[in-house]
C-alpha cells in the first residue's frame, strides 16, 4: 500500500525529548501502529497550564507541516481520552490545507461547566480544573481524501430529490427532548 509523503520540519526541540519519545521519531509525531488511522499530537509548553471549566488556550504543536499533496488534508481532532474528562478542541475540528506550511496549533477547551452560586448556595456544582502537562498528548491528525468541487452558478437545479429542501430531522431520527 504507498503512503502519502508529508514533510514535517520540528520547531521546537522540546518535542524531540518528551519522555520516552511516545509516538515520535526524534520528536516527529508518528502512527503508533500499522493500523493506526491518526497521529497524536503533543503540547509544547514549559510548564503546566491549568484550564478552569469553559477555560480555552491555544496551544502549539511545535512542528511545521506541508502535505503537498491537494487530494489530500489534515483533520486535527480531540482524542477520546481526553474528550471524555471535558477536554475537547474549541473548534471541534481543525481542518489543514495541503498547501500550508505553518506550524500546527490546537485551541483546547474544558467543555465543563463552572460552578453556579448565588449568595453562598451553590445551585450547580461544575466541573473540576483541567492540567495540560508539558508533553501531554492532547489531539489527533489524520489525513483523508478531499475532492476540491467544481462549482456551477445555476438558476434552477437540473432534477429533484425525494428529500427536496427538507431540512433538519426530516428524515427521520428526531432526538426527544425532556423538558
Amino acid at each position: 500500500m504507498s503512503k502519502l509523503d508529508i514533510e514535517v520540519i520540528v520547531i521546537d526541540q522540546r518535542l524531540r525529548n518528551l519522555p520516552g519519545r511516545h509516538g515520535t521519531v526524534n520528536g516527529v509525531p508518528m502512527f503508533k501502529s500499522e493500523g493506526a488511522g491518526a497521529m497524536d499530537l503533543y503540547a509544547c509548553i514549559d510548564k503546566p497550564i491549568i484550564l478552569q471549566p469553559q477555560q480555552q488556550v491555544k496551544l502549539d504543536m511545535g512542528f511545521k507541516m506541508w502535505i503537498k499533496d491537494p487530494r489530500y488534508a489534515g483533520v486535527v481532532m480531540p482524542r477520546s481520552s481526553t474528550g471524555s474528562l471535558g477536554l475537547v478542541m474549541g473548534n471541534t475540528v481543525g481542518f489543514i490545507d495541503s498547501d500550508y506550511q505553518g506550524e500546527l496549533k490546537c485551541v483546547a477547551w474544558n467543555r465543563l461547566m463552572p460552578t453556579i452560586k448565588y449568595k453562598d448556595e451553590i445551585l450547580f456544582q461544575g466541573g473540576a480544573p483541567i492540567t495540560i502537562n508539558p508533553g501531554d498528548r492532547i489531539a489527533q491528525i489524520a489525513f483523508m481524501r478531499v475532492e476540491q468541487a467544481r462549482i456551477l452558478d445555476v438558476e434552477q437545479f437540473a432534477d429533484t430529490t425525494e428529500r427536496g429542501e427538507g431540512g433538519f430531522g426530516s428524515t427521520g431520527g428526531v432526538v426527544q427532548v425532556s423538558k
